[in-house]
């Protein structure tokens, strides 16, 4: 009932944006794909449907992700399916991307089910040559997070490693290289790989302090806290601790209020969501970068 009255006043929002100009049409589609995914949680796939037909297309992943959960049937799959491949064969750029997002989703969704994984693992293997690397790796990723999840080793090791093959081969700015390398050295430990894992978020590290120089500051906190992540992920609390402590310092670099807030929440949040306990001297470094940041932050 209470997600049903915050749909509501989202529809109202989606109303007024389009009343106010056409130029932000792009807006009101965002909270309409929002809350058409909304509404296949609640089981309601004819508001759903309503809400989603004629988003613009870079709004349509959301949507397509979101009907991916509601598929149980074998016939709900292979219409799926078969509306995915289409937009893999078809579509333009932002289309392959929202088919390629509703794909993972559905394999996410389906892991359990042997037959339809194998199809999708191949559907998104073949069908992501269209899209930019960072865009394959991000979905191989969230394959080998999956098997590592239902404890399928073997599986999570190949596409980690698949993953890695990508990175390698890929020219990359450094503080996006060290995010991307620590992520996935995160998964590979998880999955089995632990030398190559550490090993690999050690080299993030090592490439942060190479480039740091060529690093422009407002980017330099959020490759820390990749960096942090990992090493928290791995068991090695206070490496983390440390590399977040680093992080904390970066975002003070940055001579505007707003990106220093920005960076302190970014830093703050990371440790919150994974657990990771600060000490007492960053609890107080963090309170004393607060307290410079001064009004409105």
């Amino acid at each position: 009932r209470q997600a049903r009255h915050f749909l509501d006043h989202a529809i109202r929002v989606v109303h007024e944006v389009k009343a106010d100009s056409k130029e932000q049409a792009w807006r009101a589609d965002r909270i309409r794909s929002k809350a058409a995914a909304v509404y296949m949680l609640l089981s309601d796939a004819d508001k759903a449907q309503e809400l989603g037909t004629g988003v613009v297309d870079s709004e349509a992943g959301t949507v397509m992700a979101a009907q991916s959960r509601s598929v149980r049937t074998d016939a709900d799959f292979d219409k799926h399916i078969a509306a995915l491949d289409k937009m893999f064969e078809n579509g333009n750029f932002e289309q392959v991307q929202a088919a390629m997002q509703a794909c993972i989703e559905l394999y996410v969704h389906s892991y359990d089910h042997e037959s339809r994984r194998a199809e999708l693992e191949k559907r998104v293997r073949t069908s992501y040559s269209q899209l930019p690397v960072q865009a394959r790796i991000d979905a191989l990723a969230t394959l080998c997070d999956r098997a590592i999840k239902k404890d399928n080793k073997t599986k999570a090791l190949e596409l980690a490693d698949e993953a890695r093959g990508l990175l390698e081969l890929a020219k990359w700015r450094p503080e996006d290289e060290v995010k991307v390398r620590s992520r996935l050295a995160a998964l590979r430990y998880r999955a089995g790989g632990t030398d190559v894992g550490l090993a690999d978020i050690d080299a993030s590290l090592a490439i942060f302090d190479e480039q740091e120089s060529n690093i422009y500051n407002v980017w330099k906190a959020a490759a820390l806290r990749s960096i942090a992540e990992a090493y928290h992920g791995t068991g090695q609390t206070k490496k983390a601790q440390q590399v977040y402590a680093r992080a904390i310092e970066a975002g003070v670099e940055n001579p505007n209020s707003r990106p220093r807030a920005e960076d302190l929440a970014g830093t703050c949040v990371s440790m919150a969501v994974n657990g990771c306990e600060p000490p007492a001297e960053l609890l107080a470094r963090v309170q004393a970068v607060l307290n410079g940041l001064g009004n409105p932050w």
